[in-house]
């Protein structure tokens, strides 16, 4: 299960002080629920590190486009307090310019 945050801002920086290109900034936030098997912890864990990656893996080679730039920012995984779900914040910026 997962579910994503997106906060767009516009960073008013232009290029060479170009008043006609816009750059945006980005922040997404994927966040993962995996849910931890009792007598199978450390592969549940293990499962969880490996859905992480495929989530990095794939949005830094899918976003390989000119106009953005995709930076990883970072992991923060987290065990509920019932131990039953390890959630896991995978945190991507993203910078856009365009000429207008």
């Amino acid at each position: 299960m997962f579910s994503l945050n997106i906060q767009t801002t516009n960073t008013e920086e232009f290029r060479d002080r170009d008043n006609l290109a816009i750059r945006l900034e980005h922040r997404i936030a994927v966040l993962l629920l995996w849910k931890v098997k009792p007598l199978s912890q450390f592969t549940s864990q293990k499962a969880a590190l490996q859905a992480e990656e495929k989530v990095i893996g794939r949005l830094l080679t899918q976003a390989n486009l000119a106009a953005h730039a995709v930076t990883y920012e970072g992991s923060d995984r987290t065990l509920s307090a019932s131990g039953e779900y390890i959630v896991t914040e995978v945190n991507f910026r993203i910078d856009q310019t365009w000429n207008v």
